[in-house]
């Protein structure tokens, strides 16, 4: 079985290369589960980053996950999308 690191860290202005990846990560998984998902814009995604609401997964350079705190009132919401790049293993949840 061959092995690859993935490093979870806390998302920050730098990780705003890997938001178009998560976005369209975001669509596909709507589109596998037959579901509407309500779409954010690159800036909404890369401002949770610089606040430090969001956490990503990176295989080296290469988008792995991603995770980010919504929130709303009084309320929290936890969304995340994971995605392996091999297809090995794909989580969406919302």
């Amino acid at each position: 079985m061959d092995t690859q690191q993935i490093d979870v860290m806390v998302a920050d202005a730098s990780h705003e290369v890997y938001v178009d990846t998560i976005l369209e990560t975001i669509r596909n998984a709507a589109a596998v589960r037959g579901t509407g998902i309500a779409e954010r814009t690159h800036e909404y995604v890369a401002t949770k980053m610089k606040e430090g609401k969001a956490i990503i997964a990176l295989c080296g350079d290469t988008f792995a996950g991603f995770t980010y705190i919504e929130s709303w009132g009084n309320k929290l919401s936890l969304i995340h999308i994971w995605h392996v790049s091999d297809g090995r293993k794909q989580k969406y949840s919302v």
